[in-house]
């Protein structure tokens, strides 16, 4: 009977202390801060030069919060809040952003949005180098206005062995929101002694991405006759896409 009891008493105690443990670790648990949560991320800008925009972010969790502003990576001096005017504004100031909130328990980054400035220019070519295979690779100059952000560019590109025979060599497309220049390959130059490269310099805009893939998309074709004439028999191919032209003044037909 002696050693029963010492048993049982044993295992209460331990019980009890179990308990105690336990009842320590929720209170521990429940009074832990949070990390804070973004609600509203910041999202893309896009403005012509001079002008100004804003980002900004949501937060919720428990404060005081500390905001740290990146500009392609790097923190920036004295940008420490939820919102983050730009004024001004000019093209070196293009590039990506995002914002570190931190609290007591952690800290959580914000995804990255863009900002570019335009300024309005013709097309044209801003380089042209050839490479030791002798392939040619021209890089393209010419921007458009925040209007037309959403919009892609077209470069028709035609090529020339003697400045008077010119065939297309290429149409090239470039998103109005990307920061970098196009740029193009032609490897068949070295073919050539001599080669000869021109664009537009009006801007062609269509709100239509080009077609990927190997096969041609959203072309078709027509036959089209001369009812006066029967030895005038023609087969053209249309290429369905929606073309907006615009000069640099801003002005569309």
């Amino acid at each position: 009977m002696k050693t029963t009891k010492t048993k049982w008493f044993a295992s209460v105690s331990l019980t009890r202390l179990s308990l105690v443990a336990i009842g320590l670790f929720l209170a521990a648990t429940s009074s832990a801060v949070a990390q804070p949560v973004i609600t509203t991320q910041p999202v893309n800008q896009f403005v012509n030069v001079s002008g100004s925009a804003t980002f900004s972010v949501g937060v919720s969790g428990t404060g005081p919060f500390g905001y740290q502003w990146l500009s392609n990576g790097i923190p920036m001096n004295g940008r420490n809040s939820s919102s983050f005017p730009l004024s001004n504004l000019q093209p070196p100031s293009s590039g990506w952003y995002s914002v570190i909130i931190t609290n007591a328990s952690g800290s959580v980054t914000s995804q990255v949005a863009e900002l570019k400035v335009f300024v309005a220019a013709p097309h044209g070519f801003r380089g042209i180098q050839v490479q030791p295979d002798r392939s040619v690779s021209l890089r393209f100059a010419g921007e458009t206005t925040a209007t037309f952000a959403p919009y892609y560019d077209l470069y028709p590109l035609d090529a020339s062995s003697n400045l008077v025979d010119w065939a297309p060599l290429a149409t090239l497309q470039r998103s109005n929101t990307a920061l970098n220049a196009l740029g193009f390959v032609d490897t068949n130059a070295s073919a050539f002694s001599q080669r000869f490269y021109r664009t537009p310099t009006n801007a062609l805009l269509t709100p239509d991405p080009q077609p990927t893939g190997p096969y041609a998309v959203g072309t078709f074709s027509m036959l089209l006759t001369n009812v006066n004439r029967t030895n005038a028999t023609f087969m053209v191919t249309f290429l369905q896409v929606s073309v907006l032209t615009i000069d640099t003044s801003g002005t569309c037909w």
